[in-house]
């Protein structure tokens, strides 16, 4: 705990403290409040979190050409993290998914092995594709969150008004009728003079 509020140089040459354990704790519980308060339930959160951490993991994969292999097949440097990745994602051929595509070739299938580059390419489309999952799915519940309030708030307003412009409407009503009245029992010269 002392590492992370320990002081650290900028590249500015000033000198930054990182949060507090206890701060951070306060944030993550605003955040979790944050998204109750959007509609995200806490098993929701959970499987978000799960997700960006999935995320991360994939990111810290790098490919390299598979040794004394072909120059089109690769492998993770490090199969830890990508192993992480797939139990968080629940997608155990995760490693397989990322360094090979399938061929259909008639009625046969067949796997051809996917170069570094390829496979580096296809591991950010995955972490592309499972963020803007993430980022539409909470930028809908904002909305509809916030459109349901400004809807109920809208409603409320419309209520208030509604009310006025109905006494209102009577009220013109009223003068219009008392109006007619008053010419259907104007003489010929009050006729005149109002016209």
């Amino acid at each position: 705990m002392h590492v992370l509020s320990a002081p650290m140089d900028t590249p500015g040459g000033q000198t930054a403290r990182l949060p507090t354990p206890k701060h951070c704790v306060a944030q993550f519980s605003k955040l979790c409040a944050a998204m109750c308060t959007v509609g995200v339930r806490p098993e929701s959160q959970v499987a978000l979190f799960e997700l960006l951490a999935a995320i991360l993991h994939l990111c810290d994969v790098r490919f390299v050409p598979v040794p004394g292999g072909t120059a089109d097949a690769s492998e993770p440097d490090d199969a830890a993290p990508l192993e992480r990745a797939a139990k968080l994602l629940c997608v155990p051929t995760l490693s397989t998914d990322l360094t090979s595509r399938t061929i259909s070739t008639g009625r046969d299938l067949l796997a051809v092995p996917m170069s570094a580059t390829e496979a580096a390419s296809a591991r950010d489309a995955v972490v592309k594709s499972i963020y803007c999952a993430i980022f539409g799915l909470l930028v809908t519940r904002v909305n509809e969150t916030a459109t349901s309030l400004s809807s109920a708030a809208h409603a409320a307003a419309d209520q208030k008004a509604g009310v006025q412009k109905k006494d209102k409407a009577k009220s013109l009503r009223r003068q219009h009728v008392e109006g007619l009245e008053e010419e259907d029992n104007a003489t010929p010269a009050d006729r005149k003079s109002v016209v």
